[in-house]
């Protein structure tokens, strides 16, 4: 759940779009998002089961990695200079692309997936697609609160620097995990 509602770039953009057009302007591109949601997470959670029940190993390494990734995406974030807005509300379709180009979603998946090795695909691919869902919806909400209110390249920026920390807090929290209670003791 943490990695599913922190700040990525679907949840990010969410936000900022909700923040400049409202909730109602959005509603197409975040039915997009969530069908990739539901595509993605199966597709790889097939894979992901048949990969790590080869190998106890391959599911810490799957962690690790994921982990990492996000880490690095935090610290882009953070780092990010250009904040520029698009002037029309964005549709289906572009939900769609930015859900299947998304960087940080894959690694996420295959995260929970190594997590819950045990659980049928099925089930964990639509509780990551609810959950994400769910995300996008509380990301929505928080820019409805502050449309029409702030539109500027400071506040941007400083929403950049915390979810930015946020999406690194995530990564490290992965990189624990995998690290600690999850490492197998027989690698095969």
């Amino acid at each position: 759940m943490p990695l599913m509602l922190s700040p990525g770039p679907a949840n990010l953009v969410t936000f900022a779009l909700t923040a400049r057009f409202g909730f109602s302007q959005i509603v197409f591109f975040l039915l997009g998002i969530s069908f990739v949601y539901i595509l993605v997470a199966l597709v790889l959670g097939v894979i992901t089961n048949q990969v790590t029940g080869q190998s106890s190993i391959i599911a810490v390494i799957l962690m690790l990695l994921g982990g990492l990734y996000v880490i690095y995406l935090g610290i882009q974030l953070v780092r990010r200079k250009s904040h520029k807005i698009t002037t029309r509300a964005p549709s289906f379709s572009n939900g769609v692309l930015l859900q299947l180009l998304n960087p940080k979603y894959p690694p996420v998946v295959l995260s929970v997936f190594s997590h819950s090795q045990n659980q049928h695909a099925l089930l964990t691919a639509g509780i990551i697609s609810i959950v994400g869902t769910m995300g996008l919806v509380l990301y929505a909400a928080a820019g409805t609160l502050i449309h029409r209110r702030v539109n500027s390249d400071q506040w941007f920026r400083r929403l950049d620097v915390v979810f930015g920390t946020m999406l690194f807090l995530v990564g490290l929290w992965l990189l624990v995990e995998a690290l600690s209670g999850h490492m197998p003791n027989n690698a095969t």
